[in-house]
Protein backbone atom coordinates (compact mmCIF):
# COMPACT_ATOMS: atom_id res chain seq x y z
CA UNK A 1 0.00 0.00 0.00
CA UNK A 2 0.84 3.64 -0.79
CA UNK A 3 -0.05 6.33 1.27
CA UNK A 4 0.31 10.01 -0.62
CA UNK A 5 1.95 13.17 1.46
CA UNK A 6 1.82 16.36 -0.08
CA UNK A 7 2.70 14.67 -3.37
CA UNK A 8 4.85 12.33 -2.81
CA UNK A 9 4.30 8.63 -2.78
CA UNK A 10 5.33 6.86 0.70
CA UNK A 11 4.98 2.48 1.32
CA UNK A 12 3.05 1.34 4.10
CA UNK A 13 3.50 -2.49 4.80
CA UNK A 14 0.73 -2.55 7.69
CA UNK A 15 -2.53 -0.51 8.87
CA UNK A 16 -1.60 2.08 10.91
CA UNK A 17 -2.83 4.98 12.47
CA UNK A 18 -2.23 8.94 11.45
CA UNK A 19 -0.26 9.40 14.54
CA UNK A 20 1.73 6.64 13.86
CA UNK A 21 2.46 7.43 10.39
CA UNK A 22 3.81 10.74 11.54
CA UNK A 23 6.08 9.49 13.79
CA UNK A 24 7.24 6.84 11.40
CA UNK A 25 8.25 10.37 9.08
CA UNK A 26 9.66 12.08 12.07
CA UNK A 27 6.67 14.69 11.74
CA UNK A 28 5.91 16.27 14.69
CA UNK A 29 2.07 16.21 14.90
CA UNK A 30 1.44 19.42 17.28
CA UNK A 31 2.88 21.45 14.39
CA UNK A 32 1.01 19.88 11.46
CA UNK A 33 -2.76 20.38 10.56
CA UNK A 34 -3.69 16.90 8.73
CA UNK A 35 -6.48 16.39 5.87
CA UNK A 36 -7.45 12.91 4.84
CA UNK A 37 -9.35 12.32 1.26
CA UNK A 38 -10.13 16.06 1.35
CA UNK A 39 -11.64 15.85 5.13
CA UNK A 40 -9.35 17.82 7.95
CA UNK A 41 -8.89 15.88 10.68
CA UNK A 42 -8.81 16.95 14.50
CA UNK A 43 -5.14 16.19 16.22
CA UNK A 44 -7.47 14.54 19.01
CA UNK A 45 -8.45 11.71 16.18
CA UNK A 46 -4.57 11.03 14.80
CA UNK A 47 -3.84 8.04 17.02
CA UNK A 48 -7.85 6.58 16.09
CA UNK A 49 -8.20 6.90 12.27
CA UNK A 50 -6.83 4.22 10.62
CA UNK A 51 -4.82 4.56 7.45
CA UNK A 52 -5.53 1.02 5.44
CA UNK A 53 -5.72 -0.14 1.77
CA UNK A 54 -8.29 1.57 -0.11
CA UNK A 55 -8.56 3.17 -3.58
CA UNK A 56 -8.04 6.61 -2.50
CA UNK A 57 -5.99 7.74 0.54
CA UNK A 58 -4.09 10.97 0.45
CA UNK A 59 -2.95 12.68 3.09
CA UNK A 60 -1.79 16.11 3.43
CA UNK A 61 0.41 17.39 5.96
CA UNK A 62 0.35 21.43 6.54
CA UNK A 63 2.48 23.03 9.13
CA UNK A 64 1.22 25.52 11.56
CA UNK A 65 2.24 27.75 13.81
Amino acid sequence: MEIQLNGNAYPLDKECNIDDFLSKLSIDKTKVAVELNKSVVPKDKYSVIKLAPVSYTHLRAHETR
